[in-house]
């Protein structure tokens, strides 16, 4: 019997509700991060040092959250037509 399949079963019963998985990540690489936004990894670094991106690691991996990614992006100044 899977995890899945027990947190169902204790959902039933009247236990832990039932868990789903998020419909995106919380998290993404540097890379998907550069990609994503358009930005170059070496900008994403200093956005990271500048404390405009929170990243966490993971072993050797470096996951930037997606909540400050659309933060980021919500909070960049915008152009106005002259």
């Amino acid at each position: 019997m899977n995890v899945r399949h027990r947190l169902r079963m204790s959902a039933r019963v009247g236990g832990v509700a039932e868990m789903k998985a998020p419909s995106e990540p919380l998290a993404l690489s540097i890379k998907d991060t550069a990609r994503l936004t358009g930005l170059s990894r070496t900008t994403i670094y200093e956005l990271i040092a500048e404390g405009r991106l929170d990243a966490f690691k993971i072993g050797a991996a470096t996951r930037i959250t997606t909540a400050s990614i659309k933060a980021l992006i919500a909070n960049a100044p915008r152009k106005t037509a002259a």
